[in-house]
C-alpha cells in the first residue's frame, strides 16, 4: 500500500488563530492545495507497522578516528546520511556518532503515545534525548560536542546542551529552528507555550494533520530549493524526506510545534554556535518560501542575544542543509568553535553576524473601565469577545483567546499582533451590533449574535 509521504511546510500548517482563510491555490503556480480525506487518520501508525522501543535511536553510524567525539543529530525527515559531506571532511579530526531519529532514514518509529497525550509532552523527541544519553553512557563518551541540523535536530541538540551541560562541551546548530513562527501572524510566538500547544492538540492535529491527503502533503512540502542552492543536491535531499510515512512526520512535526527551546536560552551554560542559512534572492522572492526567514533566520533566534555564550553567524552561500552547500567552510568554522568556544569569536570565526530584528515599541492603549469593556462582550459569528480580569479578549470558538488593546473609541488591536485590528460598529441606539477585523490586508465582518 502506498503511503502519503512528504513534509508539510511550517508557513502553511500553522493556521491563523483569528481569521478564516482559503487555502486552495493554483497548481500551475506550484502553490499549496489544501484537500483532506475524512477516511484518513494520520495520527496513528499504519496497520501492521513494526515499531521500535521508545528511547532507542533509529540508527547510529560511528565514523572517524579523531580524538574529539562529536554527536551529529539529523533533523526532521532525514537519516544520518545527511551529514555525509561533513563526515567525509572530518574522519581524521573527530570520532563521529551520526544519529538517525527513530522513524527516519528507513528506521522504525516508536509506538504512538496513548490517545490524548499532549504534543507538549514531546514523547518522541524526549525518546531521542534518552537515546543520545544512553549512547554517551554505552560508549563512555566524555563531553562530546553535539551538532544538530534542521528542525528536530537543532531543537534536540539545544535541549541536550541546556539540560545536561555537564555531559557536553559545546553545541553547534547547522541550519535549524528553535520554534515555529507564522509569517502571517508572527506575534503568535509571544503566546504562552501552553496556549500554543493546546491549539496543536485540539485544533491543528485533529482537524488538519489527521486527514491531509497525499496531494495536500506533496504540495506543502519543504521545497527542494529550501534545502540547497545546488538544484541536483536540493532534489536529492528532498527525495530523502519522501520516504518517511506521514504519521511519523506528523507526530514529530506536532511535537516540534508544541515546543520552544528559545524559552530556555537563558539556562544554557556551555558555548553554542548557531549557523543561519544564507538564502539566495531568487528563493526568498518566491512567495511559497515566505516562511523561511521567520523560521530559520535571525527572528527565530532573537532570544539568543541575551546569553553571551550563544554566537549567531551566517553561513555564506548556503541553504538549510549547509553540509551539502558548504562542507569545507562548515568544517573550518566548527573546528574553530569546538576548540575555542566563544573566546575572541569576533576576530576568529570570520562569518557575518545576522542583523537582528528591532524590538517593537511597547503598545500603548487607552484605559477603559470594566463596565465600558463589558459593553463589547458577546458572540460575533464564530468569534467570542469576553472579559477576564479587566482585560478584553477575542477568541475563535475553536481556538485560544487573545488579548485586545483599546487604541480609540470602539477600536482595538490584538495586543501581540498590532497589525490585526478589531473595530466595533454601533446601531442607531448606540448598541454594539457588529465587529470588523482587519487581517492580511482585508476586512471581515460578523454580526453580533447576543447582546449582554
Amino acid at each position: 500500500m502506498k503511503h502519503p509521504f512528504k513534509t508539510v511546510s511550517l508557513f502553511i500548517v500553522m493556521l491563523i488563530f483569528l481569521s478564516q482563510a482559503s487555502f486552495t491555490q493554483d497548481n500551475a503556480s506550484q502553490q499549496p492545495v489544501m484537500v483532506q480525506d475524512s477516511s484518513l487518520n494520520n495520527l496513528v501508525l499504519p496497520e501492521g507497522y513494526q515499531t521500535a522501543k521508545l528511547g532507542e535511536l533509529g540508527h547510529v553510524e560511528i565514523i572517524g578516528n579523531g580524538s574529539k567525539d562529536v554527536i551529529l543529530i539529523a533533523g526532521l525527515g532525514f537519516g544520518w546520511e545527511v551529514f555525509q559531506p561533513f563526515i567525509d571532511e572530518n574522519t581524521s579530526r573527530y570520532t563521529m556518532y551520526a544519529v538517525s531519529m527513530a522513524g527516519m532514514g528507513g528506521t522504525q518509529a516508536p509506538p504512538m503515545p496513548p490517545e490524548g497525550t499532549s504534543y507538549v509532552e514531546n514523547t518522541w523527541m524526549n525518546g531521542t534525548i534518552e537515546g543520545v544519553l544512553n549512547l554517551l553512557k554505552k560508549k563512555q563518551l566524555h563531553k562530546p560536542a553535539v551538532m544538530g541540523s534542521f528542525v528536530q535536530g537543532a531543537s534536540i541538540a539545544f535541549r541536550l546542551a541546556i539540560d545536561y551541560p555537564e555531559k557536553f562541551s559545546s553545541v553547534i546548530i547547522a541550519g535549524g529552528s528553535a520554534r515555529v513562527i507564522n509569517p502571517q501572524n508572527p506575534g503568535i510566538k509571544n503566546l504562552p507555550l501552553s496556549v500554543r500547544s493546546s491549539y496543536i492538540d485540539t485544533v491543528l492535529a485533529p482537524n488538519w494533520f489527521k486527514t491531509v491527503t497525499e496531494n495536500t502533503w506533496d504540495t506543502n512540502n519543504y521545497y527542494p530549493e529550501n534545502y540547497s542552492r545546488n538544484p541536483e543536491k536540493a532534489q536529492a535531499l528532498w527525495e530523502m524526506v519522501t520516504h518517511v510515512p506521514v504519521p511519523v512526520m506528523v507526530r514529530y512535526l506536532c511535537e516540534f510545534y508544541a515546543s520552544d527551546v528559545s524559552l530556555d536560552f537563558n539556562r544554557l551554560k556551555i558555548p553554542a554556535l548557531v549557523l543561519l542559512p544564507d538564502f539566495d534572492e531568487a528563493t526568498l522572492a518566491n512567495s511559497r518560501n515566505n516562511f523561511l526567514t521567520f523560521n530559520f533566520g535571525p527572528e527565530n533566534w532573537e532570544n539568543a542575544v541575551n546569553n553571551s555564550l550563544i554566537e549567531l553567524r551566517i553561513m555564506p552561500e548556503s541553504h538549510l542543509i549547509m553540509m551539502a552547500d558548504q562542507p569545507e567552510k562548515l568544517t573550518e568554522v566548527v573546528a574553530d568553535f569546538i576548540e575555542h568556544g566563544v573566546d575572541q569569536s569576533e576576530e576568529r570565526l570570520g562569518l557575518k553576524k545576522p542583523l537582528m530584528p528591532e524590538k517593537p515599541e511597547p503598545l500603548e492603549g487607552i484605559s477603559l473601565t470594566a463596565e465600558e469593556l463589558q459593553e463589547y462582550a458577546g458572540s460575533y459569528g464564530n468569534r467570542l469577545i469576553m472579559m477576564d480580569e479587566n482585560t478584553l479578549y477575542i477568541q475563535r470558538k475553536s481556538g485560544p483567546k487573545v488579548g485586545l488593546t483599546c487604541v480609540a473609541k470602539d477600536e482595538f488591536v490584538v495586543t501581540i499582533m498590532p497589525a490585526v485590528k478589531v473595530n466595533f460598529s454601533r446601531d442607531g441606539q448606540g448598541v454594539i451590533s457588529e465587529i470588523r477585523i482587519f487581517q492580511n490586508g482585508q476586512w471581515t465582518a460578523s454580526d453580533r449574535d447576543q447582546v449582554h
